[in-house]
């Protein structure tokens, strides 16, 4: 049975997309001179990668000219993987706001193709702890009068991830 999604909803989540394609533009400014074709392809082929490490039907339209902007679900994704990159504590090695030739494109790309082979980040985004990446310690104090117990609560940032 197909899931029907009310208008109302179907409205919100198109102007929330919106809304973020416009940030993306926003944030990954156009190229100095268009970006090469092949460089293009290889950058999408990485992201696809990514992609199926979470999960995610990415698909990119093949690119067939040279451009100086990429398409707004590459920039998109690339964004939510920049962040996860940097949460992981392996940023890209070009930040987004700064691309603008083919070089740093080829940069960031050899960046993703690390990060898709690094088990490690496989596991960060399907949210299992990495041993060595502990969660952040809360305390939390309840009690009346005086009386306090304490609890510690651990908070795991990769299972947001999921």
């Amino acid at each position: 049975m197909p899931i029907t999604i009310p208008e109302e909803l179907g409205a919100i989540g198109a102007e929330r997309d919106a809304i973020m394609a416009d940030m993306a533009e926003a944030i990954i400014p156009p190229a100095e001179k268009p970006y090469n074709v092949k460089t293009l392809e290889a950058l999408a082929k990485a992201l696809k990668r990514i992609a199926d490490l979470l999960g995610v039907e990415l698909e990119v339209e093949a690119y067939t000219e040279p451009s100086t902007t990429l398409d707004p679900q590459v920039q998109q994704f690339l964004l939510m993987i920049d962040r996860a990159a940097e949460d992981y504590g392996q940023p890209l090695p070009v930040d987004l706001e700064d691309l603008k030739s083919d070089a740093q494109l080829t940069t960031i790309t050899a960046g993703l193709m690390e990060l898709a082979a690094d088990e490690g980040f496989a596991d960060f985004l399907a949210g299992e702890p990495e041993e060595d990446m502990g969660g952040v310690e809360i305390e939390i104090t309840r009690g009346r009068d005086g009386d306090e117990e304490e609890d510690v609560e651990e908070f795991d940032f990769a299972s947001r991830m999921r």
